[in-house]
């Protein structure tokens, strides 16, 4: 939290005023972005909580949740951006210290878990949230933290765990749902869909150790109503015309069973061709996707210079099934070679083409060879099984939905880093047992 609050004072105070002024665009905020506006939205709602009351406050002014946030703890200290900065380190913390204790539970290694936590915490792209008008921070914490809290569960589930542990695995899954209500309402169907496969995961080895009595029928209740109100969750997003949800984020409304569309996606629903060999749920989510990408490509992002595959749309479920493969290679792959050194569409956009480039030479070893190693290495501890299922499917969701590159590096990270930080460890663990193997050798 401490290295969170300082980069941030840095480059609010030091870096963008003074030594590059040319994207700054004022109040310590990066030129090029969404900041300012947000920063302006969140400014007049705090002047009207402090003019009207509480009762003035909106969760979405003018459709956005982060300034909604950020009008709330402006008019609690000070209209200005450097108000957030306590807020967002500490939940930045939060999201490394998930990522670490993750990382714990596979290892063993109390340094090696360190080492995974410090990737997610001190890589450079997430001071452009944690140190902006942003709400990745709360959102990744409350991610993870849904997801660590599934983990502690299965755990807890065995008869010779504490009853407490219960508990606490409950609380966490709870106060993650509740980070992902205040920053981002679409979350919520996320972990619909990623806690569904978790629940796939699972089902069967809790019913195994059930029939062999290593675990009791009241745990594995406990661990079905966790879940079901987890998958449910979505339900629970306000859909009136105050609060609508957006599609996953575009400037779309997401049409709902039983609701008629409205006219922004008229275009994609007139054409979508019904599969008939897929149930009606799956093919409308199918579209969904499809609307989802729609709003981010047509309308989000339409003047943005970082697009990719920003021609490819969606018509049927089997193009969003082919997609797949191009999907997962851009969600954990982008930004690609030919981005890092392309001129962005703003000085602020150049810049983090950089950096992001210098991210993704340390993060591709992580993936191409840590990966694998940790696939074997951990194919029989569901904890890992878990954190894949979680992670990989909304990372793959993202890269569906979000056609351009930098808005895609900000909405992964979450999901991003904590397979990162996998791949670190199964490599770290892997060194040791060659360098202890030679030792061994050298001595026999």
């Amino acid at each position: 939290m401490l290295y969170s609050m300082l980069a941030s004072v840095t480059i609010q105070f030091l870096l963008l005023p003074h030594v590059l002024p040319g994207i700054h665009a004022g109040h310590g905020l990066l030129a090029g972005g969404d900041y300012p506006s947000l920063h302006s939205i969140a400014a007049r709602m705090a002047s009207r909580i402090t003019d009207e009351g509480w009762s003035a406050w909106e969760v979405l002014p003018d459709g956005q949740s982060g300034a909604g946030l950020a009008s709330a703890i402006y008019a609690f200290i000070y209209p200005e951006p450097w108000a957030l900065i306590p807020f967002n380190a500490a939940f930045h913390a939060v999201g490394g210290v998930i990522v670490m204790r993750l990382i714990q539970i596979l290892s063993g290694k109390a340094n090696i878990a360190f080492a995974g936590g410090a990737l997610y915490v001190f890589f450079p792209s997430a001071m452009n949230w944690v140190s902006q008008i942003q709400k990745d921070s709360t959102y990744f914490a409350g991610m993870l933290g849904v997801l660590l809290g599934l983990i502690a569960l299965v755990r807890a589930a065995k008869r010779n765990s504490r009853p407490q542990d219960m508990g606490i695995a409950i609380m966490i899954v709870f106060s993650g749902l509740i980070c992902i209500g205040i920053a981002r309402f679409y979350g919520l169907e996320l972990v619909r869909v990623a806690t569904t496969i978790i629940a796939l995961m699972i089902t069967p080895p809790l019913l195994r150790g059930w029939w062999a009595g290593i675990i009791s029928t009241g745990r594995i209740a406990a661990v079905a109503i966790t879940i079901a109100f987890t998958v449910s969750a979505g339900l629970f997003v306000p859909q009136n015309s105050a609060t609508s949800e957006r599609v996953w984020g575009g400037n779309v409304e997401l049409p709902r069973s039983g609701q008629s569309t409205t006219d922004s996606v008229h275009l994609v629903v007139k054409h979508w061709e019904r599969n008939r060999y897929l149930p009606d749920l799956l093919d409308r989510t199918f579209m969904r996707i499809a609307i989802a990408r729609y709003g981010w490509s047509g309308a989000t992002y339409a003047t943005a210079g970082s697009k990719i595959d920003a021609d490819v749309g969606f018509t049927s479920a089997l193009q969003v099934i082919e997609y797949f493969p191009r999907a997962l290679q851009i969600g954990l792959g982008a930004p690609f070679p030919e981005h890092w050194f392309a001129q962005g569409s703003s000085p602020g956009g150049t810049a983090m083409r950089r950096v992001s480039g210098i991210e993704m030479l340390v993060l591709y070893p992580l993936f191409l060879l840590g990966l694998p190693l940790a696939t074997w290495r951990w194919r029989r501890r569901i904890e890992y099984w878990m954190i894949c299922g979680f992670c990989f499917p909304v990372l793959t969701l993202c890269a569906y939905v979000v056609p351009n590159v930098g808005a895609l590096h900000r909405l992964r990270y979450g999901f991003l880093m904590p397979l990162a930080a996998l791949g670190l460890a199964a490599i770290w663990l892997t060194l040791q047992d060659l360098i202890n193997r030679s030792r061994n050798s050298a001595t026999a």
